[in-house]
């Protein structure tokens, strides 16, 4: 999940970075606009001047080719302003994903240590019950004969057994999906070994 994270902040970073550089073109681009459009509007209006002082065969030959090299430049200009726009357009929406994607994975950050809070206190709940009714569900009683030997009370073993064995399984049935769950049961089940162990001797 760390990975997944770190990798869209990177790739937020990066896009807004992108972002600031196109705003900044987009907005000398469009400085350079407005200056050849105002060239061109004086151009204009001096070729107009021209022509109703002149014959308009006696107008000098270089406003013309001034106007055209001017229109030519607002039209390139346009162009270029255009491209930026789109990529700029492109970039603004790559961030809005990259945010959603940042918020989603906060999101299930949020519920995965729910979901882990929820299954520590399950299985300190289950240990609290497994402390309380050990003593019923496995009986530790062992009887002396004459000699001091311990003999041991077979149904009290086949319980015990019987107890072992399913926390076993139980563990098992753990061991593919909850990890923590299973670790608990397995020192549950050398617990309960250890104190019967304990009781014999």
């Amino acid at each position: 999940m760390k990975l997944i994270k770190d990798y869209i902040s990177r790739l937020q970073s990066e896009n807004s970075k992108k972002i600031d550089s196109l705003n900044q073109e987009m907005e000398e681009l469009m400085g350079d606009l407005s200056c050849s459009e105002q060239l061109l509007d004086k151009l204009e209006q001096e070729k107009m001047i021209d022509t109703n002082i002149f014959s308009p065969r006696t107008i000098d030959t270089q406003v013309n080719e001034r106007i055209d090299s001017k229109q030519k430049e607002i039209r390139t200009l346009k162009q270029k302003i255009e491209y930026v726009k789109e990529r700029l357009e492109e970039c603004i929406l790559n961030q809005n994903e990259y945010n959603l994607m940042a918020e989603e994975i906060e999101k299930k950050e949020i519920e995965k240590k729910d979901i882990e809070n929820k299954e520590v206190e399950k299985v300190e709940t289950d240990k609290s019950i497994d402390t309380i009714n050990m003593p019923d569900a496995v009986s530790y009683n062992v009887k002396e004969n004459s000699n001091n030997e311990n003999n041991f009370d077979v149904n009290d073993l086949k319980t015990f057994l019987k107890t072992i064995a399913g926390r076993a399984e139980k563990s098992l049935s753990y061991i593919n999906g909850n990890k923590n769950r299973c670790r608990s049961e397995i020192q549950s089940v050398i617990r309960l070994i250890r104190e019967y162990e304990e009781k014999i001797q």
